[in-house]
């Protein structure tokens, strides 16, 4: 009998991890490579490192990226082919689906989040308006 009930609650931990993870993180349609619906971005180094892991960015040419989706109504995480993303202030990137690219508005107009200081992406963790968060 305890074996059941040991087995059942194993059975059930494993059923709301799964669907809890394929929450966190739903590949999404219309893009020409792999993208991630998720519901934040790293939020420190070890976070980044484990999502690039994860994700298996890896390579000169490649970068793990968090950015909004073009329309700023989710977060959406991916490996980009290009191996330093560059941010200069007042701009905010998105990966526009349509082309599948990077590519920035201007947030000067902004309350809070637009960044005043040029950064990487791979350091956006560090930044004032590090917890990106829908």
């Amino acid at each position: 009998m305890a074996f059941q009930t040991t087995s059942c609650v194993v059975l059930l931990a494993e059923l709301l991890i799964s669907s809890f993870l394929s929450y966190e993180c739903e590949r999404l349609n219309g893009y020409k490579f792999p993208v991630y619906s998720t519901n934040f971005c790293p939020r420190n180094e070890t976070e980044w490192m484990e999502r690039s892991s994860k994700f298996n960015c890896t390579g000169e040419d490649i970068t793990y990226a968090c950015f909004p989706n073009d329309d700023i109504t989710e977060l959406i995480e991916f490996c980009y082919p290009l191996g330093i993303i560059a941010i200069p202030p007042g701009l905010c990137l998105f990966l526009s689906k349509k082309r599948s690219q990077i590519e920035a508005y201007d947030c000067r107009t902004f309350k809070d989040g637009c960044p005043t200081t040029p950064y990487r992406g791979s350091t956006i963790f560090k930044s004032h308006h590090q917890h990106l968060q829908l």
